[in-house]
This record gives structure tokens, sequence and C-alpha cells, in this order.
């Protein structure tokens, strides 16, 4: 059996009321919460945020687009996961307009300019193999539906769009309470995570630990998620974006679709238009500057040499801006699932092979849990969390409630946290025990 693959046995529940604690105030609690009382509406959540209010970091920004990363071609792993994160994320997220959340949003299509003769090439290709998420159309066309002159190509995400990330996560939260057993703390920071002799947890606020036992806890804090001692084992890489606020009367404003270049720009609302963005990897700086205004601006006359709406833009025009830092992994890829040590995946993952050791050699009848019993992780989502969130919040939601994935094995071991300790232990033999 492929380790990644593993998961330990279901979490008992007390009359279908096990005690869940979601730790973070971003996209992926709010995604994840709003799945697991669909999935259970008898649960009792209780969400940690370190910050005064839900949606303040790595999810403040004012607009964040919705589209597919699906550059390696159609047998990528990576792909594969964006085409199907995509196509999940804009039903998601239109079922929770439906139920009631309210939150600013437009599925006004995604635009991805090919403004080099690489990109032209790569665009086409993704066309061909991805017809029903994105249709390679001309410049006309392109500008016709960004309701501006473009001088490129397009891959044209027809489904794809913008919507409020803080707004989305503070609404959705605020309904929720509403509806379920919720509970919210906000400027709770939560240091510590002590497991019981009963394999329940506690949690530990600035060295008081709190009163509350739960069944289960999840990590959601971005690229601060490998803070804890069960979860330092996990290599996530902090990246610095800066978003740009234009005022919403440039000869920008007109732009009905979201535009992607090197950067990205969104459709203007009463209050502002955002683009950007800066990408600063391995940094965890959130205070904004005024020379990263300036590169954003740089960064979008660069692509856009002889168009007036870009080049008569000024630093004036720009009204304000938004520092945050996306969580990502090495691979790329998202990192969602059980916890596991190094030490559980030294003592039963065969070193040559990266599969479960079998049980006649462990002296075991069936697979031990792990060592972390009842402890999730859902973090690396990167640039495109939006995106993301969505499908792997209801795969981790599926495992927390042992329900089937709608992930196929091959993208569980993708995403799966436990993959990269399985590549250190076949590469290197051994795991430094934790």
């Amino acid at each position: 059996m492929n380790a990644e693959l593993f998961h330990s046995a279901p979490i008992k529940l007390a009359n279908n009321k096990n005690k869940i604690a979601v730790i973070g105030g971003g996209i992926s609690s709010a995604c994840l919460i709003f799945q697991l009382f669909q999935q259970n509406p008898n649960l009792e959540i209780t969400l940690y945020c370190c910050d005064d209010e839900l949606g303040s970091r790595g999810s403040g920004n004012q607009q964040g687009a919705i589209y597919p990363l699906l550059q390696g071609g159609q047998f990528s792993v990576l792909a594969e996961l964006y085409s199907e994160c995509y196509t999940y994320a804009v039903n998601f997220y239109k079922q929770a307009d439906q139920t009631g959340i309210n939150f600013t949003h437009q599925w006004c299509g995604v635009l991805q300019q090919a403004f080099t003769p690489e990109l032209v090439e790569r665009l086409k290709q993704i066309a061909n193999e991805w017809p029903l998420l994105g249709q390679y159309i001309s410049s006309e066309k392109s500008s016709e539906i960004a309701n501006l002159s473009l001088p490129y190509a397009s891959l044209f995400f027809k489904d794809g769009g913008w919507l409020a990330p803080k707004q989305f996560c503070q609404n959705s939260i605020t309904h929720l309470v509403e509806h379920f057993n919720l509970t919210v703390f906000t400027n709770t920071h939560i240091t510590k995570l002590h497991q019981t002799s009963q394999q329940k947890w506690q949690l530990e606020n600035n060295q008081q630990t709190l009163t509350d036992i739960f069944d289960q806890v999840v990590i959601c804090t971005g690229h601060l998620s490998s803070q804890y001692e069960q979860t330092k084992q996990y290599d996530i890489i902090p990246i610095r974006g800066q978003v740009s606020h234009l005022n919403h009367s440039t000869k920008v404003a007109p732009l009905s679709t979201v535009l992607c270049h090197n950067g990205y720009m969104t459709p203007a609302t009463e209050a502002l238009q955002c683009f950007g963005a800066t990408f600063d990897r391995g940094v965890d700086d959130e205070v904004s500057t005024a020379k990263d205004n300036i590169r954003n601006l740089q960064q979008l006359q660069d692509v856009y040499l002889e168009q007036d709406w870009a080049t008569q833009l000024t630093e004036n025009d720009i009204t304000g801006e938004n520092a945050a830092i996306r969580a990502t992994s090495q691979d790329h890829h998202p990192i969602v699932g059980e916890v596991m040590s190094d030490h559980w995946v030294d003592s039963n993952v065969d070193q040559n092979n990266g599969l479960l050791k079998r049980l006649d050699k462990l002296k075991l009848e069936t697979y031990p849990n792990s060592d972390h019993y009842g402890l999730y992780i859902m973090t690396g989502l990167g640039a495109r969390g939006l995106t993301t969130a969505p499908l792997m919040a209801k795969h981790l939601t599926a495992i927390m409630l042992n329900t089937e994935s709608p992930l196929s094995p091959r993208l569980i071991k993708s995403v799966s946290p436990m993959r990269f300790q399985v590549r250190e232990l076949k590469r290197n033999k051994s795991i430094k025990k934790s």
C-alpha cells in the first residue's frame, strides 16, 4: 500500500457530535468549516484566529482571481489537480452564494494573455488539451471581451472570474455561526498543541492551556503552519506579494474581465481596482511599500508598452495596497491531510520503495494510527488559494469524517503531507526522528 494513501482509523463520534478545532482565519478555514457542516450539521467546531478580524493575512486582498494553472500538459499531476480544483471552486462559490452568503464577485471570465512567442505555443497547447476549460482566442476577440484594446491573443477561461476573499471569509463564517454550532475566537494565538492520554487535543494560547478538549484539530495557518512541534517537519515556503489599488476612474476602469499577464488586473468596483502583484519568494514581511506599487506599475507597463490605458497610469492613480504572504511547498502542490511524525514514517514505511511495510514484518494485524491521531493540516495553497481551497477542503473533510475523497489516488498522493517524508526516507534510508 502506498504510504501516502494511508490514514488512521476513523475518529469515533460521540453521538455524532465530535469537537473540532480549526486554527487560522483565512480562506482554507472558511471552505473547510463550510464543508464539514455540510457533511455533518451536528459537529461542534471552534475557530481560532490570531488577528483582530478574519481574512486579515493571506486572504486579505480586496479582489482575487479564480482560474487554473494548467502548465505541464494533460498528463501533469499538477495540471490535473488544478483542472479539478478550478471546476469545483466555481461550483462551490456559486453554491455558497445561493445559500445566502453575501460576497462581492463576478463570473466575468479570465483572459491569460499570450504576450511572448513561448506563451503563444504554450497556451495553444493548453487550449487543445483542456478544451472544456479554456479557449484560445485572437487579440481582437480578447479586446472585445476585455472592453480594452489588447495587443495579444489569449487563453480565455469563460467560467472563471473574481471574488472578494476577505469579505468571503468574514461573511461565510458569520453565516455558519448563525446556522450551526460554530464558535469563533479572534485575537487568540494558538502557540502549542498538547495531545492528551486519551488521544484528544488541548490548545495553548501564550502559555495558557485552554480548557476545551478536542477530538480533531486542523492547522490552516498558511506559511506559519510548521510553527508547531508536531508540524515542524514540513518545509513551507513563504511568498510575499503586494497588490496595488487604483482609483476607479482611470483609463483601465472599463476592463470587464480578469486580465492576466506577468501579473493580473481585475475589473473595477465602486471603490477600487486591483492590480499586481509582486513575487518575493522566501520573504515573510507583510509591511506594504511605495516601492512595490511602482514595481506593479512597471510590470504592467512593460507588457503593454503601446497601450494608452497602461502607459498613462501613474503613481498618483494608486490609492492603496495590500501585502500578504502566500504559502507554497517545494513541489508547488498543496499540503493537505493527516499529520504523521518522522518517527511514524521511519517505523512504518519501507525505505526502498516508499510503501507501507508488510504487516508480518511489523508483527501487527493492522497498521498503527498516526502518533498525532486526530491532527490534520491544510496549507501550501500558493498564489491561487481561492481556486484550490474548496476542493482541498472537501478532500480533508472526507479524511476527517471517513467519507470517500473526491480525489483519485494519484492526486491524494500528490497532496499528502507524508510525501516529503517518504521521499526523504527513500533518498537517505532514514529520517531524523522527531
